[in-house]
């Protein structure tokens, strides 16, 4: 058998790869990756305390506890007032607990917005809920104002 002779390199060779300079977009794109997952971590804690009161006022509103509800979906609807369905929660909460001024502003966010058919339902159902209510104080102030007034106040 015939042996093969190493050839002789007198060249130099390519540094290695760890004494390359790293790419200046490669670096960048660290740099950005990892403030992002720095700022992710900052705020997941309040993230994830803002799912748990939104979940625990869900139960509380199916639960017919609206004080509760109120309690826990508030804040979630301070922080994330596109939570379209948090947003609804409280609004019903509201008019359940007979807060209706909340309930109208918060109804109002919806105006204009582009809503799929299901979020457009429930707004219909809660609106028609504040239309019956607003109805029926209109009927008692009426029914209220034709009654005679007592004689100790017609004679002042």
């Amino acid at each position: 058998m015939h042996e093969i002779e190493p050839i002789a390199v007198e060249r130099e060779l390519p540094p290695l790869l760890d004494k390359l300079p790293l790419p200046k977009p490669v670096f960048a794109f660290a740099v950005v990756t990892a403030l992002a997952f720095a700022f992710g971590a900052v705020r997941a804690p309040h993230a994830i305390e803002m799912g748990i009161k939104a979940e625990r006022g869900q139960k509380a509103l199916a639960a017919g506890n609206t004080e509760k509800a109120v309690s826990f979906l508030r804040p979630v609807a301070k922080d994330f007032p596109s939570a379209d369905e948090v947003v609804l929660n409280l609004i019903d909460a509201d008019i359940t607990e007979g807060d209706l001024k909340e309930a109208v502003e918060y109804m109002e966010k919806f105006e204009g917005k582009n809503v799929d058919k299901e979020t457009s339902d429930r707004l219909d159902t809660l609106a028609s809920r504040l239309d019956a209510i607003a109805k029926e104080i209109q009927d008692r102030e009426a029914k209220d104002a034709k009654k005679p007034k007592a004689s100790g106040e017609a004679k002042k």
